[in-house]
């Protein structure tokens, strides 16, 4: 959780945002003729799954925390 909390350009967020995009990217590139939707798909998809994992990762926590 602490790596996870870290802001800026190299944290672990971030990290996970860009491979996740790299991955969208690949993914469907062939299925999109239109490379300014797919960067924006991948990047809101990528964010997207990467905020669920940092909440999920937070909630946890807090559960342990009250064990």
């Amino acid at each position: 959780m602490i790596a996870m909390e870290e802001v800026g350009q190299n944290s672990l967020f971030e990290i996970i945002i860009h491979r996740c995009t790299q991955f969208c990217r690949q993914t469907f590139d062939e299925y999109f003729d239109d490379k300014i939707a797919l960067d924006y798909l991948a990047y809101k998809y990528a964010l997207t799954s990467a905020m669920l994992l940092k909440n999920g990762c937070i909630q946890a926590c807090k559960r342990v925390r009250n064990f």
